[in-house]
């Protein structure tokens, strides 16, 4: 439940536009600034793993990490623990998810599935990927919001997903492109 909770405040910080219908809706007067504001600096990119894990990915800014369970039977007590990390910068959501232990009879479209937070729009499949040799699978949300990839590795499955409110952002697949699977990856710890 608070992955869910995590998730959807995630999702509801990205910054809401205004329709054209909206714009003479308040009249109300409003405040200028007496200078323009500074522009806002870009992000640099570092890239980041966590101990213990496979993966590295680059990202605008440290990703916080939450620590959880997922239920993988229909049995109470078959459990297998899972990480998500992420992080808001410049008007998009980056999340990666790491399940321990992912089981034979589960598929990507499991994995992908699983967070069902923050997922506004359909989701549809695009396609088989691979990464260096690690297959996986890429879905896209209806008008080019958001992409996630699944992929398996050695001994977890890795979710990324990205959001933003506008179309194909660039910086969605800067992070959906760094993604790099080994036993020891290199990068900042988190």
């Amino acid at each position: 439940m608070s992955v869910k909770v995590l998730l959807l405040l995630a999702v509801s910080m990205l910054p809401l536009t205004q329709t054209p219908s909206d714009a003479g809706a308040n009249n109300a007067p409003r405040v200028q600034n007496p200078a323009p504001a500074a522009p806002a600096k870009p992000s640099k990119w570092e890239r980041y793993t966590f101990p213990g894990e496979e993966f590295s990915v680059e990202l605008p800014e440290m990703p916080f990490v939450f620590n959880t369970t997922r239920r993988v039977s229909r049995t109470l007590s078959d459990n297998e623990r899972m990480r998500v990390f992420g992080v808001y910068s410049g008007g998009a959501v980056f999340i990666i998810v790491s399940y321990d232990n992912p089981r034979n009879g589960e598929t990507f479209d499991d994995f992908a599935a699983y967070p069902r937070v923050g997922n506004i729009g359909e989701w549809a499949s695009k396609g088989n990927v691979t990464l260096k040799g690690f297959a996986g699978k890429e879905y896209g949300q209806s008008g080019g919001l958001g992409t996630a990839r699944v992929f398996r590795a050695k001994n977890r499955a890795y979710l990324l997903k990205a959001f933003s409110i506008e179309a194909n952002h660039p910086s969605v697949a800067r992070f959906m492109d760094s993604l790099a699977l080994d036993a020891k990856p290199s990068g900042l710890p988190i």
